[in-house]
């Protein structure tokens, strides 16, 4: 009897430990569809901004779909070919690449208002705006395929995501790589900020992350949930907006483009 005793104490320990597990990641989240919404169908979006009059922009291969608070339209793309990998938009946008490592720049990001942070295969530049000038600040011994940036000006942190390595963190005062423990090493297509103390990670596969840039945590994982419709439709995701009135817009390549809700982090802490 005391043997069968300590077995249902372990089992309901690893039971409690299983919910408290998933607890850490549960939220109440609300995603809305837009192709559900409309009753339209536009997939494979690759990327989604606001422009200064409020409207939303998001791009698909099959065209550029504008979004208002009760109204849509689509805008059908002037190629001559359909052989287009994706598309992507830019508003305010800036130039892609730079000065003599013109075929080596992976990645750009802005710096302060006159100088940007540009990654080549072999270090990382600040480039000059004005004189096109370039100062290695770093160099890059991994030789990792770097997919997105995001610099945090506050916490002075360049944080790196790669196609296949995971999530680096750059302090710029200590000069110091580490890797993003325990992160999926699938393509990250954005880091964006979502508060002044969280990030919001888009990974190829593994959906939306949320994580803490000072504690290097992670705080909320949202995905597609077959069982939920209001869960994130698809989980490739390619580019993320956070658009100033606490609406987060989600571009997947299979579920299009998606839109939810919140106030400050998703968690409670």
């Amino acid at each position: 009897a005391t043997a069968n005793c300590n077995i249902m104490k372990s089992r309901l320990l690893i039971f409690f430990l299983f919910l408290s597990i998933f607890n850490i990641y549960a939220s109440d989240v609300k995603f809305y569809n837009i192709n559900t919404m409309y009753g339209i169908s536009m997939r494979e979006m690759a990327s989604v901004c606001k422009d200064e009059n409020g409207f939303i922009w998001a791009s698909s291969k099959t065209g550029i779909l504008r979004i208002t608070e009760s109204d849509y339209r689509i805008y059908q793309l002037p190629y001559k070919t359909a052989n287009i990998i994706n598309v992507k938009l830019a508003y305010n946008g800036m130039f892609s690449q730079i000065g003599e490592k013109q075929i080596m720049t992976q990645s750009i990001v802005p710096y302060d208002q006159t100088h940007l942070l540009v990654t080549h295969q072999d270090s990382i530049s600040l480039l000059n705006m004005n004189t096109l000038e370039q100062k290695s600040v770093y160099e890059i011994n991994n030789t990792f395929q770097i997919s997105s940036l995001f610099y945090d000006n506050k916490g002075e942190v360049l944080w790196i995501g790669t196609s296949t390595d995971g999530l680096f963190y750059l302090d710029m005062k200590k000069k110091s790589l580490l890797p993003f423990s325990d992160f999926p090493k699938q393509p990250i297509g954005v880091i964006t900020e979502s508060s002044d103390s969280t990030l919001l990670v888009g990974i190829d596969g593994q959906g939306v992350w949320e994580l803490d840039k000072d504690k290097k945590t992670v705080l909320n994982i949202l995905k597609e949930d077959i069982d939920n419709p209001f869960s994130l439709r698809g989980d490739g995701v390619y580019d993320i907006y956070c658009d100033g009135k606490q609406r987060v817009w989600v571009a997947t390549y299979t579920g299009g483009l998606s839109f939810f809700d919140w106030k400050s982090p998703l968690i409670n802490q």
